[in-house]
Parts: C-alpha cells; structure tokens; sequence
C-alpha cells in the first residue's frame, strides 16, 4: 500500500472501506493487456454475448448454434463480446490559480482528493494508471502502472502537488496526446479558466483517438460573486498581476460572464462527446464524485 503519510493524508480508513463498492469503466471500446471488465473491439468467444456469425469451416463446433440450425437449417457460430481492462490517464491541474481558497479546501486539495479517489477504484478493479500534473509544462508525470507500489507512488506525487504558474492546457495535452498511447479514460481535473472552445478543442482531440474523456470542472462558489464592498486590488494567482476594481460596479457583469463561461464549455464538451462534470468544492468531496460514478455505471448496464 502507499506510504501511511500519503495515503491516510487524502483518503480515511472509512473511506477505502466504501471506495470497494465503485467502479469506473469506459464507454468505449479499449484494447488491453489482460481480461478487464471494459468492453474491447476484439471479438472472441468468452464474456457476452455480441452476435451470430456464418460458420466457416475449421471453427470449433462448441460455438455452433444448434437451435438456429434447427429453426433454420442454417450454420451460424455465436460470437462473444471479449473484455478487458482500461488504463487511467488523470490529468491534474497544478496551477497557481488551483490554489484559490474560499471556506473550505483549496480548487487544489479539491481536485486531489478527488483524483486520489479515481486511482483507488482503478487499483481495486487492477486496472492501471498513470498521472500528469501540469501549470506552465508537465511538472510531473508517472507513466501508467497498476501495482501497489506505483499505487504509492501516484499518491506521494498528489500529496507534493504545490499549485505554481501558469497554465500551459496546449501543452499539456500535447504530451498526454502522444504519450497515452493506448486507448483509455482521461480524466481532467482543473478550473477550465480558459476560452470554452479552445479547451474543449484540446480535449476532443483525445476523443478522436478513441479515448473516453472525462473534464471534472473544480468550482469554487466564493470566485462566481464578488462578495467586496469597497474598491479592491485582485492579484492573480498564476502570473501575480494586480488589477484595482470597484465589485459594486462590475460584480453583476463579472458573475453573467462566470456563468456564461461554464454554459459554453459545457455546450462545446457535449458537442464533442467529452463527459463535463462541475464539482462544487465542499468538505463532501467523496459523495459528489461516488454519486457520478455510481449514475456512470448504470448508464453503461
């Protein structure tokens, strides 16, 4: 298991106790390195049943349907949906804006937390993953794995997360572009505080390379309104420029823009087939993301 420091830092004994009761697959069809439980485009003859095909000669007799040669005096063989097992691909945002805090965790702790949640399930279910976490460039990166030890040390690297910089979402996935060879489920985690199309662009990319691509958008309800009375310096958290503002003149302008910015990436995601999960950072982070997985696994029975 990780280290006690990293592990019983993001996630209780309790906790690990009911991650056991989650799942997460893909919705599309991955090729993997062992049988899984994700459904995969070879077709063989165990698992599920996919569909009857003509008999050719030299297939093996134990797959002939003797029912429909019966009904049809025809020779058919059943075939069987083959599954098998999915990589995770997470995707942390390591920004400095990430670091925002309001009344509870940081956009950061949020996202970690969160993140170390999706690599548990995957580690139960023996599925492997991997991690990058980016701002300016990829500040970290572990290649996938699925042992206890690479379990560890995914989880020492989301407990040294720092929150610093820019973000840099060109290229950052770029890399996981070409490094995420095999198909899988890409999981981002970040504020999405960038143009709605740019980044659902960036994102739809990995879709058309047959990933299934999840974008969980970190919101921190105290950044919608700008709860100030008198005139205030904003310094931003990524670069530190300072900006002077009167909140009672631009406040409703600034929330109709937040709001509208989450209605547009929302439409340019679905556009794309990419899966858009607003997370509101709370104390309850394990019951918003279990009520997902738990509403993504009936989708997919």
């Amino acid at each position: 298991m990780p280290a006690p420091s990293a592990l019983t830092s993001l996630l209780t004994g309790d906790q690990l106790d009911r991650l056991r009761r989650l799942e997460l697959f893909s919705r599309e069809r991955v090729v993997g390195n062992r049988t899984g439980d994700n459904r995969s485009p070879l077709r063989g003859f165990s698992s599920d049943f996919l569909q009857h095909r003509q008999y050719f000669a030299g297939d093996s007799l134990r797959y002939l349907d003797w029912r429909v040669l019966a009904k049809a005096d025809k020779l058919v063989v059943k075939q069987f949906e083959e599954l098998t097992n999915a990589p995770l691909y997470l995707v942390l945002d390591g920004s400095g804006s990430m670091r925002y805090t309001g009344h509870s965790f940081s956009k950061l702790e949020y996202a970690v937390r969160c993140a170390a949640i999706l690599t548990y399930v995957m580690y139960l279910q023996q599925d492997t993953f991997g991690l990058w976490i980016f701002g300016e460039g990829i500040a970290n990166r572990l290649p996938t794995g699925g042992s206890r030890r690479h379990l560890g040390r995914v989880f020492e690297a989301l407990v040294a997360v720092e929150g610093r910089g820019e973000t840099d979402y060109q290229t950052c996935f770029r890399q996981v572009e070409m490094q995420a060879t095999r198909k899988g489920i890409v999981v981002v985690l970040s504020d999405f505080m960038a143009p709605p199309e740019a980044l659902a662009k960036l994102m739809g990319r990995l879709r058309l390379r047959g990933h299934d691509v999840l974008a969980l958008q970190i919101v921190e309800p105290t950044e919608r309104a700008l709860e100030y009375v008198d005139f205030t310096r904003f310094r931003d958290l990524e670069d530190g420029a300072v900006l002077g503002a009167d909140p009672q003149t631009i406040g409703a302008e600034y929330t109709r823009q937040f709001d509208l910015h989450g209605r547009l990436l929302k439409e340019a995601c679905l556009a794309r087939g990419i899966d858009l999960l607003p997370l509101t950072v709370s104390d309850d982070y394990e019951t918003a993301l279990g009520s997902y997985l738990r509403h993504r696994m009936e989708l997919l029975l």
